[in-house]
């Protein structure tokens, strides 16, 4: 009985984890689809900077802080949460019109494009829109199979973009930006510094939201590349503080009365690096998604490349506290500095500029 008891807490402790992993990997792949050009534009730039998710985890992390011994009643407020945003889904949230002319339901398809666009019933579809749908149905008509799609991929505006989407991710996850966002109370707790672990994180989760707000403006002025560039050097300075801080602490460089005295140091540190990586390297990856992939494989390489992240993201989240232990605060934290730097590297020489530019465009910049 004991052993069935068991198993059923374990059931119940990982169904919550598990149903949080689905539904992150749904919104993850149908966010990017819903930002395309081609699709629904009224996505804007500050719902891919993930204002939503920013807003959300702070007021966890203040839930967190506020009721420290009781974290049923968290995890009960926080489920009013997703209750709600199903309510919204189901009832306004408009089906996809590609998703309707794939089907042949062609008028509930112009419909939803009225609703979309805000285009009144009394007025026809601009051009433009009339010819998105057209184009829609073409494609619907013109059905490739898995074949045809892997033949597409021998094409250069088809493999560059998936690889340089999944290198992009690469070291988005293993940076330790995410890292630091799951585990700031431990890493605080852990390397002995004398500073509330739980307004650490709230601390980290004002300045992500604060920063996702300013992206937002920022992004629709300012080009993918410029964010990217910014976020990767900032995220490699404010890591690589960190790393050292923990490098002399580690050494005994610094006393531990020097510890107790610039404690506000490696906190600064973190705070900065989730800053600059919300710049870019945390948000522009998703942003991106809907942007470089063609029409004939958006679909899968958006499919493909949300899988390969959750992979690698559940690589990193999982493996830091064992790295933690086997290696050391200050050496994982080196090993991040190291990954971002390459990482902001390869994006400075191998990321296209596609903020103002057209699908064609893009595709006509990977052929050359």
């Amino acid at each position: 009985m004991a052993c069935y008891k068991q198993l059923a807490l374990g059931a119940v402790a990982n169904l919550g984890t598990v149903a949080s992993g689905m539904t992150l990997g749904f919104s993850a792949v149908a966010l990017p689809a819903m930002q395309a050009l081609d699709h629904t534009p009224c996505v804007s730039d500050a719902q891919a900077s993930w204002i939503g998710v920013s807003l959300g985890i702070l007021v966890v992390y203040v839930l967190g802080s506020l009721f420290r011994d009781n974290w049923r009643l968290v995890a009960g407020i926080s489920s009013c949460v997703p209750m709600i945003s199903i309510i919204a889904v189901w009832f306004l949230l408009p089906e996809s019109p590609v998703w309707l002319v794939s089907r042949g339901r062609i008028e509930e398809a112009q419909a939803s494009m009225r609703l979309i666009r805000s285009v009144p019933e009394d007025t026809s579809l601009s051009d433009s829109l009339q010819q998105e749908l057209d184009i829609a149905l073409a494609r619907e008509d013109q059905q490739n199979s898995w074949k045809d799609t892997l033949s597409f991929l021998k094409r250069p505006e088809a493999y560059k973009p998936l690889l340089i989407m999944n290198a992009f991710f690469f070291f988005q996850q293993f940076s330790g930006i995410f890292v630091v966002i799951f585990y700031a109370a431990s890493i605080v707790r852990d390397t002995g510094l004398s500073f509330d672990d739980y307004l650490a994180t709230v601390l980290i989760g004002v300045s992500r939201f604060a920063t996702s707000l300013a992206i937002s403006y920022a992004s629709k002025r300012c080009g993918r590349r410029l964010l990217c560039n910014i976020s990767g050097v900032g995220t490699t300075l404010s890591v690589g503080a960190l790393a050292a801080f923990l490098s002399f602490m580690h050494c005994g460089i610094i006393s531990p009365e020097a510890v107790m005295t610039y404690s506000w140091f490696p906190v600064t540190a973190l705070i900065l690096s989730v800053m600059t990586g919300t710049v870019g390297f945390m948000t522009l990856p998703f942003a991106m998604l809907g942007e470089v992939f063609p029409l004939e494989i958006r679909g899968s390489a958006c499919g493909f490349t949300t899988f390969m992240a959750t992979i690698f993201s559940f690589l990193a989240v999982k493996l830091f506290p064992d790295m933690g232990h086997w290696m050391g605060y200050d050496n994982v934290f080196t090993l991040y500095t190291a990954v971002i730097a390459i990482g902001t590297v390869t994006m400075y020489f191998c990321l296209p500029e596609t903020h103002g530019r057209t699908l064609p465009e893009i595709e006509e910049l990977f052929r050359s």
